[in-house]
């Protein structure tokens, strides 16, 4: 499967998740999010090192002026703006003269929307008179982007998720939520861009670390706040965040509501092969390095309720890339399905076949999976999950001999909306069975591993509770 895995070791920011995605992203991509007619607005990439490592840094300048550089927009951030001196429905800005230096937070290329640097009265507009964006505005902006609907989609819930979190803190419905145009702009460029970029990458499954969120407080025009702001904190909510010794801002709204939309799990990094690396880099320095990396490859076993990457007490599972990868593993398709484990034990081989479904009703779950066992599957099942939006879905889990993966996969494709099937191939123990008669009743016993236990077949045993009109309950007679 191929997984995206994104390292918040340093926080996160839409700009530095942008310089990240860009260094593995196609490269015309890139030339079409540079070239975006976002209103007033460049977006430019250029090489950064941090504590010697190189990176990407994204700029994003709204009428030449750029937030999270020394001037007038210290390293404010669009999402921010609202919950730093929020007055009258607008959003108000740094105030970066008065600031000591640990204050000072990401310092991130367009993140952090505070709007530094304008530092003025709710009656003083800023000389260049920046307009105020409320959500309106903004879904009108990327509506008219030329992108995918894809992306538009994504980019604005993520804004709407921006504009949810400041309601709650304020208390203020989002439709009274402005940001100032810079903050504004900037973010549209974030959001799209990470939105972009990620629908070229096409990462099927997405995963992150958890966030370092930074400790200490930031200042804004009304006063002093803790760090994660009130908004970032509400955007986190059911993630996994931390802090550390790094004084300053780490995780803004925007990074945090583009992470908490995008990824399907948080955790360490999955067991995979690394195709490629990104380094986003920020624009503050910091003892450690300001990056964020992410590592793009197909991952080799996946994640379940039940087993974790990397777990060396469960069965070992492989994806395939080829049918010579498949036979390397697990011997050629027409060699014997049951092997000797040096005793009287056996083992076997069989695949796993699941996908993720979330638009199905009962009623087509329940004929598809008539269909898939009809077809000769080992076992069939549903687990409920629940996808990124919080859609409640099931995963469908098919278990089938592996020469008959190809042909069940058809089936499933057949009766289910799903667009991928993952496959997972795994050597099992396995009882050996035996089947014999008894009183009229096919009874199967299971042997080995010191094990013995008979039970009759249920059909055999349902049809002979009906000719009684009795109850199987206490009919099973299972033996150990």
């Amino acid at each position: 499967m191929k997984t995206l895995y994104i390292e918040c070791n340093m926080g996160i920011a839409g700009d530095m998740l942008m310089g990240a995605l860009a260094e593995i992203a196609p490269a015309e991509t890139v030339e079409r999010l540079c070239a975006l007619k976002i209103p007033g607005t460049e977006i430019s990439f250029e090489h950064s090192e941090k504590c010697g490592i190189g990176g990407t840094h994204a700029h994003v300048f709204v009428h030449g002026e750029e937030e999270g550089h020394d001037g007038e927009h210290s390293h404010g951030e669009h999402g921010h703006d609202a919950e730093h001196g929020y007055h009258h429905g607008h959003a108000y800005p740094y105030e970066k003269d008065h600031l000591p230096e640990h204050y000072h937070g990401h310092g991130n290329a367009g993140e952090h929307g505070h709007d530094a640097g304008h530092g003025h009265d709710a009656e003083h507009e800023h000389h260049h008179g920046h307009h105020h964006y409320g959500m309106g505005d903004i879904e009108s902006i990327i509506s008219g982007l030329p992108v995918s609907a894809s992306v538009k989609e994504n980019a604005l819930a993520i804004y709407k998720r921006i504009a949810s979190a400041e309601s709650r803190v304020h208390g203020q419905p989002v439709s009274e939520i402005h940001f100032h145009e810079v903050g504004a702009m900037d973010a549209v460029a974030d959001v799209v861009g990470n939105c972009l970029l990620l629908e070229a990458i096409g990462a099927e499954r997405i995963v992150s670390s958890p966030v370092n969120v930074g400790s200490g407080s930031v200042r804004c025009a009304h006063g002093i706040l803790p760090v994660p702001a009130p908004a970032t904190a509400e955007i986190l909510k059911g993630t996994e965040y931390y802090s550390d010794e790094i004084r300053g801002e780490l995780c803004t709204p925007t990074g945090a509501a583009i992470l908490t939309h995008f990824a399907d799990e948080t955790g360490a990094r999955p067991r995979m092969r690394v195709d490629s690396v990104g380094v986003g880099a920020g624009t503050k320095d910091f003892p450690r390095a300001n990056i964020l990396r992410v590592f793009l490859g197909e991952a080799r076993e996946i994640s379940d309720g039940n087993r974790t990457a990397g777990d060396e007490t469960q069965p070992e599972g492989r994806d395939f890339r080829s049918a010579a990868d498949e036979e390397m593993f697990c011997g050629s398709a027409d060699e014997g399905m049951l092997c000797c484990s040096g005793d009287d034990s056996q083992m076997d081989r069989i695949c796993e076949l699941s996908a993720n479904i979330d638009d199905m009703t009962g009623e087509e779950l329940g004929f598809a999976m008539e269909r898939i066992l009809d077809a000769g599957a080992l076992d069939v099942y549903y687990t409920p999950i629940i996808m990124k939006k919080s859609r409640p879905a099931v995963k469908l889990s098919c278990l089938c001999r592996r020469e008959k993966a190809k042909a069940m996969a058809e089936v499933i494709f057949r009766h289910t909306r799903t667009a991928g099937i993952r496959r997972l191939d795994f050597v099992r123990y396995v009882l050996q069975r035996e089947s014999t008669e008894r009183d009229g009743l096919r009874i199967k016993t299971y042997r080995g591993y010191g094990v013995e236990r008979s039970k009759p077949e249920y059909e055999d045993l349902a049809e002979l509770a009906r000719s009684r009109d009795g109850s199987l309950i206490g009919m099973k007679g299972e033996k150990e």
